[in-house]
């Protein structure tokens, strides 16, 4: 389970940066820092996958709070914020973290 965890959250971190990549492509005003610390966050999470168990546990815990936190001000800085799509996001991380604490 433990290699599985990890496969599936270092995908999240590469498809966390494709949509960054696709909303720098968009060139939306004012998400320059954003969409940085979202490339830093992808970055150390996907090096964070590397790490042993403990040291992993660690930084995917803060980077999928950091994720969420990111979209959140986002979705507010846009003018943008959907509810729903929130919420989704707040139940797959949760869903993550508590296979992370089990495991």
């Amino acid at each position: 389970m433990e290699i599985t965890l990890r496969i599936l959250i270092a995908i999240y971190a590469v498809l966390m940066l494709v949509a960054t990549t696709q909303s720098i492509k968009k060139n939306q005003k004012g998400q320059l820092l954003l969409n940085v610390l979202n490339i830093m966050v992808s970055v150390i999470l996907l090096l964070g996958v590397l790490c042993n168990w403990f040291y992993f546990t660690v930084i995917a815990a803060v980077s999928l709070i950091a994720y969420q936190a990111l979209a959140i001000s986002r979705g507010f800085s846009l003018h943008d914020f959907h509810l729903k799509h929130h919420l989704v996001r707040l139940c797959v991380t949760g869903l993550i973290l508590i296979a992370l604490y089990l495991f």
